[in-house]
């Protein structure tokens, strides 16, 4: 009933990463489905007057926190219905040219993020580009900047007429961030016929995407802590690298623990694995990490910071799944 006829539109991000479709109904009302595997809060400016709906119909208004909404989402698929129309149209328009940034310590690149007015009239206001320290907080709204990201300039005015295309060219140095994506929040501060205050969320990604790293932890029985590395190079130039991996021990008494050394050579797209292993892994769950991978005889650098967990073992995981599925195709041809 309640999609009964709408225009499918598209999907915007949101900001813990819930799955959504957006519809525009007969009667101009627009309507988003949304679901996440895992139970979460999206907080957000959806509109003035916004219905939360579940599959039984139960409706009730959204709660709000600094006049955002606040979006419970679990498995089952809901409905928020009242979005407005040219905001969720303008989040959809958002986009990066080059979401990749090299992992070149020290060293500044152009990218360029851009959008179109799509408020059916001319609008003003401002743009504002904000790397948040998601590691030190959870907080979306009030996380600490993330001090490893340099935005220049990080905000720009805008006076754009009805479908005007705009574009917003910025310089992004790298000083050991993190390797992987990173959540970038855009806030906007628009003037229509009243102002709107309102975010959008994108990510960016530290890396050209030739050069592959997964790291993984876990206990094994006799309590040690196991660390995993796994490499891979998809560039047309095999490469050495150096590999330093640091532990912070939780707690400000803890003893230091020296920091592990590992050398990759030659890599190309074939696995590299390497382990690091730490004696009374327990002690140490919880622990903050840092392995550094630095390209010899080149400018790569690779950062990746995660927390010392008990988690299950990839590769194990992996055989498993190829054992049962040789199992299958043994007893299906059988």
């Amino acid at each position: 009933r309640l999609l009964g006829g709408a225009e499918y539109m598209g999907s915007i991000t949101l900001p813990n990463g819930s799955k959504n479709w957006l519809f525009k109904r007969p009667d101009g009302q627009i309507v988003m489905v949304l679901w996440n595997e895992t139970a979460t809060d999206e907080e957000l400016f959806l509109g003035d007057e916004i219905q939360h709906i579940d599959v039984w119909g139960k409706s009730e208004g959204a709660k709000r926190v600094d006049g955002r909404q606040v979006i419970s989402v679990g498995r089952t698929p809901s409905f928020v219905i009242g979005l407005h129309e040219g905001i969720a149209r303008w989040r959809m328009s958002v986009n990066f040219q080059n979401a990749y940034v090299p992992s070149v310590s020290g060293v500044s690149h152009t990218l360029f993020m851009t959008a179109k007015n799509e408020f059916g009239q001319g609008i003003g206001g401002s743009a504002s580009i904000y790397v948040p320290n998601l590691v030190a907080s959870k907080d979306l709204y009030d996380a600490p900047e993330n001090q490893t990201w340099r935005l220049s300039p990080n905000q720009q005015q805008l006076l754009l007429a009805a479908d005007e295309p705009w574009s917003f060219p910025f310089e992004v140095t790298l000083n050991e961030a993190g390797y992987g994506p990173q959540r970038i929040r855009i806030d906007f501060d628009l003037i229509l016929e009243r102002e709107y205050k309102f975010s959008v969320w994108r990510e960016l990604h530290v890396g050209l995407g030739a050069l592959k790293l997964d790291v993984s932890t876990h206990l094994t029985e006799d309590g040690r802590l196991i660390v995993k590395q796994r490499m891979q190079n998809h560039s047309s130039r095999l490469a050495d690298f150096k590999c330093l991996l640091y532990i912070k021990p939780k707690g400000s008494e803890a003893p230091q623990i020296r920091r592990k050394r590992n050398q990759v050579f030659q890599l190309g797209a074939e696995i590299d694995r390497k382990i690091y292993t730490y004696m009374d892994g327990e002690k140490l769950l919880g622990s903050d990490m840092k392995l550094k991978v630095e390209e010899i005889n080149g400018n790569r650098i690779i950062i990746h910071r995660f927390v010392a967990e008990d988690q299950p073992d990839l590769e194990q995981v992996e055989e498993t799944e190829d054992s049962d599925q040789a199992e299958k195709l043994l007893s299906a041809q059988s």
